[in-house]
C-alpha cells in the first residue's frame, strides 16, 4: 500500500488556489450586484469570482458553443478565464429548470457551460439540475462540495493539460431518465494528473484518455475506462451496475486498483475485446463475481495480476478468457477463493487449457495460510491432473 500513501501525498500537494480579483455578488433579496447568474457572469473578467446567494435560479440564455452550429440553452455560461463560482451551500443555491429539460436531439439544456481557451473554472458549493448535462466545459476543473442532481450527464469535462480535481461531490439520478451517466471525463481533450476525491456516484461513470487520474474514497456504479487511459483507483466501492470496471473502445488502457470493492451483473473487472493491450494491477481488493466472472479477458487483453483479494463467485465463472491468438499469462497467484479445493477452483477458469484457440493462460495458487505445492501454479500442469 506504498503507492497509495505516495499517491495521497501527491494529491495533498497539488492544491490550486484560486485567482484574486473583483468579487461579485448576486443575490435574490436585491442587494447583491445582480438578481440573477447570467448578467453576472456577462461583466465577470478573468479571476473574479461571483458568490451566488440562495435560491433556484431558473433563468436561462442562448449560447453558441465551439463546434456546435446552433445555438443551446444554458443557465449559467462563463465568457472569461479563472472564475470563482461559489454558492452558498447544495441545499440553497440551486440551478437549472424546475423539471427536467434535457433533449438527447439538440443536447440542450446545459446547467454550466465553459469553454474559454484551456482555461480553468472553479466552483463551489451550489447544486446543478435538470438538465442534458449538469456541467459541460473544456479546460481544467476545481469543484467542491456540488450536487449534480437528475442531469441526463452530471458531468461532461473534456480536459486540456494537467491537473483539475472534483472532491465531495454527489452526482445522483432519482427521477426517470433516459440512460443517464455520472460523469464523462477527457472527451475532447487530453488531460492529466486530475483527480476525484470523496465522490458519490450512482450511475456509471466515463474516463477517456486522461493519464494519470486518480480516484479515491468514491463509491460510483462503475467505471469505464476508455482511450489508453491511464487510472489508479483506491480505497473505493464500484458496484451495482453491470461492470465494476471496464477497460474498452482503445488500446493499451491501464488500471490500477487498490483496497477497493468492485462487482457487477457481468463481472467485477472486464477487459473489452475492443481495448487490446489492456491491463489491470488489481492489490488488496474484494472482487465479486457476475455472469463472466470476477475477470473478463477479451481478445487481445494485456497480462492482468491480481493479488491479496478476496474473491467471491457469481453466477458464472470465476475467471473467463475469450479466444485470441494473442499468448498472455494472468497471475491470479495468492488470492482467496472462497475454497481451497483445487478442483472446485479449475472448473471456475476458462483459458488455454480448455481451448487451445484461447491465448491467455491464468496462473493460480490458492491462499490458505499455508505454501502450496509449486506445481500447482500453472493451469496447463493442474488441469491435466483432472482429465
Amino acid at each position: 500500500m506504498k503507492i497509495v500513501a505516495t499517491l495521497l501525498t501527491l494529491m495533498t500537494l497539488s492544491v490550486t488556489g484560486t485567482a484574486i480579483g473583483a468579487t461579485i455578488i448576486v443575490n435574490r433579496d436585491g442587494f447583491g450586484d445582480f438578481a440573477t447568474i447570467q448578467p453576472a457572469l456577462d461583466v465577470a473578467a478573468d479571476g473574479d469570482t461571483v458568490l451566488i446567494g440562495p435560491g433556484e435560479y431558473t433563468e436561462w440564455s442562448w449560447v453558441r458553443l465551439p463546434g456546435y452550429g446552433y445555438d443551446i440553452k444554458s443557465f449559467a455560461h462563463l465568457r472569461s478565464d479563472d472564475v470563482t463560482l461559489i454558492g452558498s451551500g447544495i441545499a440553497s443555491t440551486v440551478i437549472g429548470p424546475a423539471i427536467y429539460e434535457g433533449s438527447g436531439g439538440t443536447f440542450s439544456p446545459k446547467g454550466i457551460t465553459y469553454q474559454v481557451g484551456d482555461g480553468s473554472l472553479y466552483v463551489s458549493d451550489l447544486t446543478v439540475r435538470h438538465c442534458y448535462d449538469g456541467l459541460f466545459l473544456k479546460g481544467t476543473l476545481y469543484m467542491d462540495r456540488c450536487r449534480l442532481e437528475n442531469n441526463g450527464g452530471g458531468l461532461f469535462w473534456g480536459t486540456v493539460g494537467a491537473g483539475g480535481w472534483v472532491r465531495d461531490t454527489v452526482l445522483e439520478v432519482t427521477e426517470p431518465i433516459f440512460d443517464p451517466i455520472g460523469f464523462d471525463i477527457g472527451a475532447g481533450g487530453a488531460g492529466s494528473d486530475i483527480v476525484m476525491e470523496r465522490c458519490q456516484s450512482d450511475r456509471g461513470a466515463t474516463i477517456r484518455g486522461v493519464q494519470g487520474a486518480i480516484i479515491t474514497d468514491c463509491h460510483m456504479a462503475g467505471l469505464a475506462v476508455y482511450s489508453g487511459a491511464h487510472v489508479t483507483v483506491a480505497n473505493c466501492e464500484l458496484r451495482g451496475g453491470n461492470v465494476g470496471i471496464s477497460l474498452s473502445l482503445g488500446s493499451s488502457s491501464y488500471c490500477e486498483v487498490y483496497g477497493s470493492e468492485l462487482g457487477g451483473a457481468f463481472g467485477a473487472l472486464n477487459i473489452s475485446s475492443s481495448a487490446p493491450g489492456s491491463q489491470y494491477v488489481v492489490e488488496n481488493c474484494r472482487l465479486e463475481g457476475g455472469s463472466h466472472g470476477i475477470l473478463y479477458s477479451g481478445s487481445g487483453a494485456g497480462a492482468s495480476t491480481l493479488t491479496g483479494c478476496d474473491l467471491v463467485k457469481g453466477s458464472g465463472p470465476m475467471v473467463e478468457c475469450a479466444p485470441s491468438a494473442s499468448m498472455v499469462t494472468h497471475d491470479l497467484r495468492n488470492n482467496y477463493w472462497g475454497t481451497t479445493d483445487e478442483a472446485t477452483i479449475q472448473s471456475w477458469i476458462t483459458d488455454h487449457s480448455d481451448n487451445p484457440s484461447i491465448g491467455a493462460t491464468v496462473l493460480y495458487s490458492p491462499y490458505s495460510g499455508q505454501s502450496v505445492p509449486i506445481e500447482s501454479t500453472s493451469w496447463g500442469d493442474l488441469k491435466a491432473l483432472f482429465r
